[in-house]
């Protein structure tokens, strides 16, 4: 069984290809509606994206709240999508599950497209097809080793724990919904309500409205706008949007 959170496909789309290449179950976060049961000889892996170097706010929920009946020597193991560092989500994921009795027997993680436009460009398509051309190598070398469930102690790229703590706080101040604003494309379609993980947006005389000061920032909402209405502060407009293409 793969467990992943995805805002704009790019988890999706590594825990679908793992699945297939291992021939696991695979299951969005968001669809689990009770206890995960794991089969004895089945494996467990956990898959999401990294956010300020740690947990998207909707896993660590998700993570806390869920209840994983796993039999003992169970293989599980954790897969961080990143942009540029993978931080210590593999290790964060890790302390979730020690929390509940369960062991991570091994970590890994893969570059994708960085979707936190609020910093990164993804309006050159060029770029982006470079990092995705990476993607079919790195995906078959982590299939092989959870094939063979092969441990380890240490995904690649990741940055100390001490980082960590000292730059993730950020994350509280930027997933602010105060950020957030519609601009006069907006047509009222109401997707972004519609596809929002945490329930956080509504539509209110035919706009998007937010009434929770916080929400997880995956920008699902921003990159899913059929007329890229959605914006974060004044800094994504000319960034572009993105959605892998293998999971619109």
């Amino acid at each position: 069984m793969i467990l992943y959170f995805s805002a704009t496909g790019n988890s999706a789309f590594a825990a679908r290809k793992l699945a297939e290449a291992t021939g696991d179950r695979v299951l969005s976060m968001e669809e689990v509606t009770g206890p995960v049961e794991i089969s004895v000889g089945e494996r467990l892996g956990l898959v999401c994206p990294t956010y300020f170097y740690g947990l998207p706010a909707y896993v660590e929920d998700f993570m806390d709240a869920v209840e994983l009946r796993v039999p003992a020597e169970t293989y599980v193991y954790a897969v961080a999508t990143y942009g540029t560092f993978c931080g210590q989500v593999c290790e964060l994921l890790g302390q979730k599950l020690q929390q509940k009795g369960i062991e991570l027997s091994a970590r890994f993680s893969i570059r994708m497209p960085d979707t936190w436009t609020p910093v990164f460009d993804l309006s050159d398509s060029s770029k982006v097809a470079k990092i995705m051309a990476e993607e079919p190598a790195q995906l078959t070398k982590i299939a092989d080793r959870i094939k063979k469930e092969r441990k380890n102690k240490r995904a690649k790229r990741q940055v100390p724990m001490k980082v960590v703590q000292l730059y993730h706080p950020n994350y509280e101040k930027f997933r602010k919904t105060k950020y957030l604003w519609t601009t006069d494309r907006c047509t009222g379609c109401g997707k972004c309500a519609a596809n929002c993980p945490t329930d956080t947006i509504e539509m209110k005389n035919g706009r998007p409205f937010l009434p929770k000061s916080k929400c997880s920032m995956c920008l699902r909402c921003l990159h899913q706008c059929p007329v890229f209405a959605m914006q974060y502060s004044d800094q994504t407009m000319n960034h572009g949007q993105y959605t892998h293409p293998e999971e619109l």
